[in-house]
């Protein structure tokens, strides 16, 4: 699968795969730390069919900082 990121009109970060919108991020840095992530995991996966919980931990993490960081920044403005 190939995974891809290109900033949206409204600002955000999309995530696609395969030309698909997947998800969007306010973050520049956690959109490309999640696209190192699924890279690290497709190429891990076709090792490993089983997959890498620790990977979706990881993303999971991820998301939860950016959000934060969003909710914050929106508080202080």
């Amino acid at each position: 699968m190939n995974y891809s990121s290109e900033q949206l009109l409204n600002g955000r970060w999309g995530i696609y795969e395969q030309g698909k919108l997947l998800a969007t991020i306010g973050c520049y840095s956690s959109c490309q730390e999640i696209l190192s992530l699924l890279a690290k995991r497709k190429s891990h996966n076709s090792n490993n069919p089983q997959g890498i919980p620790s990977l979706q931990a990881d993303t999971d993490k991820l998301v939860e900082i950016a959000d934060s960081n969003i909710s914050k920044s929106q508080t202080a403005a």
